[in-house]
Parts: structure tokens; C-alpha cells; sequence
């Protein structure tokens, strides 16, 4: 019976151990290793950094001048079309200028007529200088004569709906010319006649004066009635034709100096500094964005706008025949520079928590290395301390890493 009890303890204990050992965690399995990530790096170089501003405006002709009558009338003539290129002086156009040149005619036969009277004002008269007075009399009384029947005709061809009131105008102005050349050489006569007093001399000298600033006058409206180019260009905008009528003030058409352009753009008093006159800048426009043209600041203000507190510049811009007046164009201009600095892409740069940081390749791993950075140009940042020259920063392939990451350089790796 003891032989039977040990045989059932020894069974008990061996399947009590038989259990135990079943019953055993299973052994921690070590983790897989991290795959290598492929990536891209280059070299720390040494290179010269700038800053730009771009500015835009639409650029305008070199010089525009709009014109618009300055007297009313019909357009007579018209010389030039939109488009056609007009020298310096020429006519572009005439507006009706009959009656002033009468007026002109008129006045010079006045003032002539006042020159000899005041000549022989200052000497005295000689038989044939009064015969010659006379007839000057005789013929000045007969001109008067018809032009004032010529007005009472015209007074009543323009009640009748015959006569205009320019016709009317032009009668009285040929009346009232003639009573003063008559009325002139009558004075004239009796002047010979009499003898100069002072007081004659200082009337005639006032009168002739007189009749020059009206000629003068005159002279001043034909200009006006006859347009000329005040320089080389192109003409645009014109939308009248001739026989129209036109009205003082109405806009007539553009002259355009298209031998080149101008820019004009404003800088803030912290950029006006950077720039002179003679400086070349880069410039592109809106319309042929693949086309780089050159502009030459021309201008430079001393003083700021009161509007846009900003600083004027004027670029000018060579004539080219891809290039409009209006079309908007962007002109480069570099504010800051720093030569010989250490530079990447910045690509390579990251950032956090205010901490900027590169992976430096080492031994197939990535390691992080602080950096200090700068000036940013053109995608590339500048490095001041952290790195120094030659030195590989991963690029491409390297946002995701952590400090230590195994990774693999790709063939382009290293190359600047």
C-alpha cells in the first residue's frame, strides 16, 4: 500500500511539472531592424546672396501729351491718322481759321496805317506828305463806305435766315476795321495839318500799341486753330474727322513719343537707398513673361509722395516692337547683398520649436545638426554657424527621418 502511495504522489508531481511548463510565457521576439531610407544630399558652398523687390505698374509712352481744342470751329483739314508717326512741327491738324486770318490782315493794315501817322507826327509836314493824306483819306472814307453797306446787307440777310451769325461777324469786324483805318487817316491829315502836340505823340504811340497786342492776340488763336506736334511720336486715340464741328475743351487726340518707355514705381524710404540713377534692372511684363527686357533707372526722387509715402523711380525702357504702352511690367530690384557667404538649399533646412536643424549623412545614418541660418535668396538660405564648407546636408527624401534614421545616398547625392 506505501509502494502504491509513492507511485501516485510521483504521478501527481510529474504532471504538476508537466503544467507548470506549459503554462511559461513565450520568449520576447527582438524586433525587426529599420529599413533604410533613400535619400539626396549637397554641399555647403560658398556663394554671394541677394534680396529683390518686385514693383509693378503699366509703363507709359517716354512722353504723351493728350491735346484738345482750345477754340471752337469746323476741322478743315486733317493730315494723320491713329497709328502714323508724325515728326517734331508738323500739322496734324486745322480747325476754321478764315476770320482770324482776316482779323490778322485787318490789324497789320491798321497798325501800318498808325506807323506812318505817328512818323508824320514827328515831322512836319511837306506838301506831298498832305497830298498823300488826302488820298489816303479819300480811300480809307470809300473802303468805310462799302463795308458799311456790306453790313446793313448782312444785318438784314440775317434776319432773313440767309446769313449766319459768323457771316453777320465777319461784316461787322470789316466795319469796324475800316472806320478805324478811316478814322486813322483822318487823324493823320489833320495831325499834318495842325502840327504834333505831346499830348498827339503819347495818343498815336498808344494807339499803334495798342494794335499790336492786338495783332499779337490774334496770332495766339491761329496757333491754337492750327495744331502742330510739339514732338516725333505716334498719333492715338484721334476720333474725329474733318468737316465735324468742334467745341472748345473736346478732346481732339494723343501724341505719343514711342522711342522708348517709362516705369514708374514707388520704394519705401528702407529700399530708396539701394538705387541710382544709371542702375540696370531686370524687366518683365505681364503679357511676355518669358521675355527679359533691360531698364535704366532715369530718375530718382529726393522727395516722398504725400499719397503713398513712397519714393518715385522712373525706369526707362528701350523702344520694342512687343512692348505697348499700358501693358503692366515688373521691374527687379536687388535691396540687399552679401558676398562670400555659406550657403544651401533650403530645402535642406527644417524647423521646430524655433530650432532650425539639418541631417548631416554619416556612416549610413542620419544625423541632426543645429544650425544657425540668415539671408534667404532664390531658394537657397544662408548657414552661419553649424556647418562649414563642403559639408553634406540631406535635400530630398528626408522630412520624415529622425536624429540616428539609417538611410541610402542616391547616385546624385553631393553634387552642389
Amino acid at each position: 500500500m506505501f509502494k502504491s502511495a509513492q507511485t501516485l504522489i510521483l504521478s501527481t508531481l510529474i504532471a504538476l511539472l508537466v503544467l507548470g511548463t506549459s503554462c511559461k510565457p513565450p520568449a520576447a521576439e527582438e524586433p525587426p531592424g529599420k529599413e533604410p531610407v533613400l535619400v539626396r544630399s549637397t554641399r555647403v558652398e560658398v556663394t554671394d546672396l541677394s534680396t529683390y523687390r518686385e514693383v509693378s505698374n503699366p509703363i507709359e509712352a517716354l512722353r504723351q501729351v493728350a491735346y484738345s481744342a482750345e477754340i471752337g470751329g469746323q476741322l478743315d483739314e486733317l493730315y494723320f491718322e491713329n497709328g502714323q508717326t508724325v515728326t517734331e512741327g508738323q500739322t496734324i491738324l486745322e480747325i476754321d481759321h478764315r476770320e482770324i486770318d482776316l482779323q490778322i490782315r485787318q490789324l497789320a493794315s491798321q497798325i501800318r496805317a498808325a506807323e506812318a501817322g505817328l512818323r508824320k507826327l514827328r515831322n512836319l509836314a511837306r506838301p506831298q506828305e498832305l497830298q498823300q493824306a488826302q488820298s489816303q483819306l479819300e480811300s480809307a472814307e470809300a473802303n468805310f463806305t462799302a463795308a458799311s453797306e456790306d453790313y446793313d446787307r448782312a444785318k438784314t440777310l440775317k434776319k432773313e435766315g440767309v446769313f449766319s451769325q459768323s457771316q453777320l461777324d465777319a461784316a461787322d469786324a470789316r466795319f469796324e476795321s475800316a472806320k478805324a483805318a478811316r478814322d486813322a487817316s483822318r487823324e493823320a491829315l489833320d495831325l499834318l495839318k495842325e502840327g504834333a502836340r505831346a499830348e498827339d505823340l503819347i495818343g498815336a504811340e498808344a494807339e499803334l500799341d495798342s494794335l499790336k497786342s492786338s495783332l499779337e492776340l490774334a496770332r495766339v488763336q491761329l496757333d491754337k486753330a492750327i495744331i502742330e506736334a510739339e514732338f516725333s511720336g505716334k498719333i492715338a486715340g484721334l476720333n474725329i474727322d474733318e468737316g465735324e464741328l468742334v467745341s472748345m475743351g473736346m478732346p481732339l487726340f494723343t501724341l505719343m513719343d514711342d522711342s522708348g518707355f517709362l516705369l514708374k514705381v514707388g520704394l519705401s524710404d528702407r529700399e530708396i537707398g539701394v538705387v541710382k540713377v544709371g542702375d540696370t534692372l531686370d524687366i518683365t511684363a505681364d503679357a511676355l513673361p518669358k521675355v527679359i527686357f533691360k531698364g535704366t533707372i532715369s530718375s530718382v526722387s529726393v522727395l516722398a509722395d504725400r499719397m503713398t509715402h513712397t519714393y518715385p523711380v522712373e525706369i526707362r525702357v528701350p523702344a520694342d516692337p512687343r512692348l505697348r504702352a499700358g501693358m503692366v511690367a515688373s521691374a527687379r530690384i536687388e535691396i540687399e547683398r552679401m558676398e562670400n557667404v555659406l550657403a544651401l538649399p533650403l530645402a535642406c533646412v527644417m524647423e521646430r520649436g524655433g530650432e532650425f536643424y539639418v541631417f548631416h549623412p554619416e556612416n549610413g545614418l542620419a544625423l541632426k545638426r543645429i544650425v544657425e541660418i540668415g539671408m534667404q535668396s532664390e531658394g537657397l538660405v544662408r548657414i552661419v554657424s553649424g556647418l562649414k564648407v563642403g559639408d553634406e546636408a540631406l535635400s530630398l527624401g528626408h522630412k520624415d527621418l529622425r536624429d540616428g534614421d539609417p538611410i541610402v545616398l542616391d547616385e546624385a547625392s553631393g553634387e552642389s
